[in-house]
């Protein structure tokens, strides 16, 4: 179930623009499922539960909820269209992390300029629309398990006691009351072109992505008797840029585009949490490496 609220409100003459929005949004999610199930029923023509081998039967159910609400608000500000300034504001509270760590708060900024607005390329009539823009922001991640934080105890770990099959309950991943927020930043600067009323664009864009606090399962001694839970260890880098090329035009009746589009990127690990290197087969994990580099024996 989403719950959302919106508020609006714009104020412009001939010189300035202002544009402020506010928001609130109440995510409530719950997941419940049932299963039950017998061998050997006497006629696929019937394929009724209860005609099945009633010592054969099984039966599960789990439930899983969460929950995440936010606050938010933008302000837009243009001076003659040309000058284009936008910050950003949100607070993201989530139960999938204890109190005290569930709030996680997110700016953003970004700022443009029109330059084919200025009056010194009036006459440059090849040029339209384009711009420079620049922008900073954060953005958080909470896509983990329900109940990482909580030493819960699953159902069904049955055991056989006096000769009887008997039902069980055991805690079967490790908790971490102290995990939060991975938390993802990202500076952009870019510009773009539009040539001959739109028929030839340029984008142009270079990047560096930050994430740090990655919510990550880190492998735990075995002797622990416990399988290892989503903790903030961790931080990768990514570094790249990307040009776009557009043509779009019309020729009598017949309108046709194309487009191409060149980038590249650098992607490493920066750190692991002092766990450096982790091994999975023919895949490590590596400070200074990619995520996921090959690893084997050199020749």
């Amino acid at each position: 179930k989403t719950t959302r609220f919106l508020l609006n409100y714009n104020i412009k003459n001939e010189d300035h623009a202002f544009d402020f929005l506010g928001g609130f949004e109440q995510i409530d999610n719950e997941i419940e499922s049932i299963s039950a199930s017998r061998e050997n029923i006497f006629s696929n023509d019937f394929p009724q539960l209860s005609l099945g081998d009633p010592d054969s039967s099984t039966n599960d159910n789990s439930i899983s909820s969460w929950g995440l609400q936010s606050f938010f608000g933008r302000v837009d500000y243009a001076f003659k269209d040309k000058y284009l300034v936008q910050a950003n504001l949100r607070q993201d509270s989530s139960s999938r992390f204890a109190n005290g760590n569930r709030t996680g708060i997110f700016p953003s900024f970004s700022v443009g300029w029109k330059f084919s607005k200025e009056s010194f390329l009036s006459n440059a009539s090849w040029l339209s629309n384009s711009k420079i823009r620049a922008s900073w922001g954060s953005l958080g991640n909470q896509n983990i398990g329900p109940y990482p934080f909580s030493a819960s105890v699953a159902s069904g770990q049955n055991y056989t006691f006096g000769g009887q099959l008997r039902s069980g309950f055991t805690q079967l991943a490790y908790a971490n009351n102290d995990i939060s927020w991975e938390t993802t930043t990202i500076l952009d600067i870019g510009i773009d072109l539009s040539l001959f009323k739109g028929k030839f664009n340029i984008i142009a864009d270079w990047y560096k992505k930050n994430s740090k606090d990655i919510l990550f399962e880190l492998p735990i001694d075995p002797i622990v008797g416990l399988s290892a839970s989503e903790t903030n260890a961790g931080e990768v880098q990514n570094t790249g840029w990307e040009v776009e090329l557009q043509h779009a035009n019309t020729v009598g009746e017949l309108k046709y585009g194309f487009g191409f589009l060149i980038s590249d990127v650098k992607n490493e690990i920066i750190s692991l949490a002092d766990q450096s290197p982790i091994i999975d087969g023919a895949i490590i994990l590596k400070e200074g490496e990619a995520i996921n580099s090959f690893y084997g024996y050199q020749t």
